[in-house]
């Protein structure tokens, strides 16, 4: 697949690259494309779900927070804060 043979639009979207190699086969020239058209629609999705990727952990680091002081006032008798912190640490983990 060489650069003349890209569309456009082609070009753009795999920035350019033409995915040329001296021993490369087909499938491995559209491998490397495939991939990188992948790579940036998760990049896109990441960068997109940042905000709220920022605020999840927020409102977590905020939850340990409140169960230790929880524990701290009920003496550890506090069943459920218990068992929201155990299956914190297995998330974190």
């Amino acid at each position: 697949m060489s650069s003349q043979a890209l569309s456009a639009g082609d070009k753009a979207l795999s920035g350019g690259i033409a995915w040329q190699g001296a021993k490369s086969t087909n499938r491995e020239k559209f491998t490397g494309y495939i991939h990188q058209l992948y790579i940036r629609k998760v990049r896109f999705e990441l960068m997109r779900c940042l905000p709220l990727y920022n605020r999840i952990v927020q409102d977590f680091n905020e939850c340990l927070r409140k169960i230790e002081e929880q524990l701290k006032s009920s003496q550890g008798q506090s069943e459920y804060a218990l068992y929201v912190k155990g299956t914190a640490r297995l998330l974190v983990a």
